[in-house]
């Protein structure tokens, strides 16, 4: 049995599903299109950031050409101000949409960026970026954050295929 004649046995046993409209379902579930946009490119901004954070720790402890502690410092914490703002666009972003289950996503992910923000867990002290402690915790807080990024990116391109699709319907 084919997808054709699955189809066509569902709508045969359930006439009533006829009558729904598949644009006008996609629609309720889509993103305003500038929303979905500024979620975009904040999240691939932000993920870039991330993984360059986590590369430049690779750096520090590497055996052959590590950095100096202070070009490490010097690297990543004026950029931690712009994952940041990334961050902080995203957020508005789907505030912006005011649908429920996105805001119950989004705003448990603004405590924790931040707390850690007045907590000054991510910033970088050169005096201690060489303790394993100090290196696993960073490693911890920006992988966290890279999944996020992520998740917020994969989700801003799906949105973004829908309007494709809903455009073309």
């Amino acid at each position: 049995m084919d997808v054709l004649d699955a189809l066509a046995s569902l709508h045969h046993e359930h006439p009533h599903l006829a009558s729904i409209d598949v644009a006008s379902v996609a629609a309720g579930i889509t993103l305003p299109i500038l929303p979905a946009l500024l979620v975009f490119f904040a999240a691939g901004t932000a993920l870039g950031l991330c993984i360059f954070f986590i590369v430049s720790l690779s750096d520090l402890t590497d055996p052959i050409d590590p950095i100096n502690p202070y070009t490490f410092e010097a690297r990543i914490n004026p950029k931690l101000k712009l994952e940041l703002v990334a961050h902080g666009s995203i957020v508005l972003a789907l505030i912006m949409c005011l649908n429920p289950i996105v805001l119950l996503v989004a705003l448990p992910t603004v405590a924790v960026r931040g707390f850690w923000f007045v907590q000054r867990k991510l910033e970088v002290d050169s005096t201690t970026c060489y303790h394993d402690r100090t290196q696993g915790s960073l490693r911890i807080r920006w992988s966290i954050m890279a999944a996020w990024h992520a998740i917020a990116l994969v989700f801003a391109f799906t949105q973004m295929v829908l309007h494709a699709a809903l455009s073309l319907a």
